[in-house]
């Protein structure tokens, strides 16, 4: 399978974290299921499940500046329904509509985190003619492209393939691009004295009507009912730059070759 790689700026961004109520703490890099979205929102398959395939590695150039603002957030999680053709957003709690009305769904300021300066290096590896789909709705983008939020647009640096350039065998080894690796993977085989962030992780999502996938927009408008959002995590360690993970056996490290630069990627364990 071949790979593809992306490089990626955003000025400003926040990768929510679900699982954070009082505050909304943002992931330190975006989730699988995050840039999921971002490419079929790119290509205009936004119900196609073979981008949930595609295996990836996040990394970054190093940790992003986090600062913290308050933001009205929406009480509880808001259901869509649809009636006489009209989508409208409401409170799951007191199903007073979102918007547009004047009395409405209760908000509550809540801090929230925002990451600074974000550059991002994605790489993507899966079947090749879903690679040059990618590459060429990436190339040529069709629209303001953003990653997380709405108002998180996103600047492509570049896009192109990547090459591994070797493959060696290490007990330790220095990574200088903090990156996302499986927990599964590296938990056992990690020396008991390393401490590495974890997070659970949406890794995939897919939006039902009465236990149904969805598979066109004009099924949303013409079936009756909410549509819901259902979301497969996993446990991941956040890997921090410079950091020096040691491994009580020897694990195979990529080096991969893009974008004139090189990058350090676990075989088994850095790929989402």
């Amino acid at each position: 399978m071949g790979i593809l790689y992306v490089k990626l700026f955003q000025p400003y961004a926040q990768y929510r974290n679900p699982y954070t109520f009082n505050f909304a703490q943002t992931y330190p890099l975006p989730p699988k299921s995050t840039i999921v979205g971002m490419l079929q929102n790119a290509t205009g398959d936004y119900y196609s499940e073979v981008y949930n395939g595609l295996r990836m590695a996040i990394l970054a150039d190093s940790s992003p500046l986090v600062f913290w603002h308050y933001q009205h957030f929406v009480k509880g999680t808001p259901t869509l329904t649809v009636e006489s053709g009209k989508a409208t957003l409401y409170g799951k709690e007191d199903k007073l509509p979102l918007y547009h009305s004047e009395k409405r769904h209760q908000r509550s300021p809540r801090p929230q985190q925002e990451l600074f300066n974000v550059n991002l290096h994605l790489f993507l590896q899966g079947d090749d003619s879903l690679l040059e789909r990618v590459e060429a709705s990436l190339k040529k983008p069709r629209k303001i492209l953003y990653l997380g939020r709405s108002e998180d647009i996103i600047f492509i640096r570049a896009v192109g393939r990547a090459t591994v350039k070797n493959k060696r065998k290490i007990r330790d080894k220095r990574f200088e691009h903090p990156f996302y690796a499986e927990w599964g993977v590296l938990h056992n085989s990690l020396d008991s004295a390393n401490r590495f962030p974890a997070y659970s992780l949406p890794i995939k999502s897919e939006f039902l009507i009465k236990d149904r996938k969805i598979t066109s927009f004009q099924e949303i408008l013409h079936k009756k009912g909410e549509t819901l959002r259902k979301t497969e995590f996993a446990p991941v360690y956040f890997v921090e730059p410079y950091s020096v993970p040691r491994f009580r056996e020897p694990v195979t490290v990529e080096t991969i070759k893009a974008g004139g630069s090189e990058f350090s990627i676990l075989k088994d364990g850095g790929w989402l």
